[in-house]
């Protein structure tokens, strides 16, 4: 028998916005309510920081001239650059076999759906060994970012990370979010860290050492469409889900106004033809059309 699940893709929306409906699905979930698969991007980029970083690791300024959003994630982790890739996450709710399984399991059997998806698209993705930091990465940067470093069951290629994820339960459901890097404009990140030329130099390289795109391991250009469809095929395959569905109307939206000031930084706005990404009011426009 198949498991009920939703879909949402929001597309355009700012990174507080998109933190505040992360959050909104997991605490406003009930035992009874199917888990959702949402789909997401960054409009304008945004660095998103771990719930406990110190954003004094990066320099906002910079961030807010160069028209990039600063945000801080309701999940652990270290800093990414959300620019190229497609951003999914999962709100499993407590009342869905998954929620009582363990942070370990669940993160593994998502980590499968998304190994399932991805090969799809004809990619030898695996999971990935932990790995430890070297000595001489440990004594230059302190500010490890997200895509430093691999952790148990997270997807990479010949050793190279694709996605980062980071999971957090709440009382009401799970949550676990990540980025499946499309492009390599994530390597810029090294340029928003707070440091010298040099330092932020060796970052940058070292990041291109450990991560790897969609587009690199294709060789052709990817779309957002054509990876959010492969990813969706893995979660139905994995999960034995079948898709509803659902709209920004669907949203607890007064919750979602409420939170987005909890997740926002920095506002980064329009630099250079860059589009601005939708928050507040916007968001009950959009869901008005839906």
């Amino acid at each position: 028998m198949a498991d009920r699940w939703r879909l949402l893709v929001t597309r355009g929306f700012d990174g507080a916005t998109n933190m505040a409906v992360d959050e909104a699905l997991a605490v406003s979930a009930t035992a009874e309510d199917a888990p959702i698969l949402r789909f997401f991007d960054w409009r304008p980029w945004a660095v998103s920081l771990g719930f406990h970083q110190d954003p004094a690791e990066i320099d906002l300024a910079r961030c807010q001239a160069e028209g990039v959003d600063v945000v801080r994630r309701p999940t652990g982790g270290r800093a990414i650059l959300h620019a190229e890739e497609l951003t999914y996450s999962v709100v499993v709710p407590k009342g869905h076999p998954s929620y009582s399984a363990g942070i370990s399991k669940t993160y593994r059997i998502i980590s499968e759906a998304l190994q399932r998806g991805l090969q799809k698209l004809g990619l030898p993705v695996s999971f990935a060994p932990a790995r430890r930091h070297s000595p001489d990465f440990r004594a230059r940067r302190k500010d490890v970012p997200c895509f430093a470093s691999s952790a148990r069951f997270e997807i990479q290629v010949d050793g190279k990370k694709l996605v980062g994820s980071a999971q957090r339960h709440y009382p009401s459901a799970l949550l676990q979010h990540g980025s499946i890097l499309i492009g390599p404009a994530h390597l810029a990140l090294a340029d928003f860290t707070v440091g010298t030329d040099l330092e932020r130099q060796w970052l940058k390289r070292f990041l291109a050492a450990r991560t790897v795109c969609l587009n690199e391991l294709a060789g052709t250009p990817l779309n957002f469409d054509e990876v959010a469809d492969a990813v969706r095929t893995g979660f139905a395959e994995v999960f034995g889900a079948d898709f509803e569905p659902m709209t920004l109307s669907d949203l607890p939206l007064d919750l979602v106004e409420e939170l987005r000031g909890s997740f926002a930084l920095t506002r980064g706005g329009m630099k250079d033809g860059q589009e601005t990404g939708a928050g507040g009011s916007d968001l009950r426009v959009a869901a008005g059309r839906a």
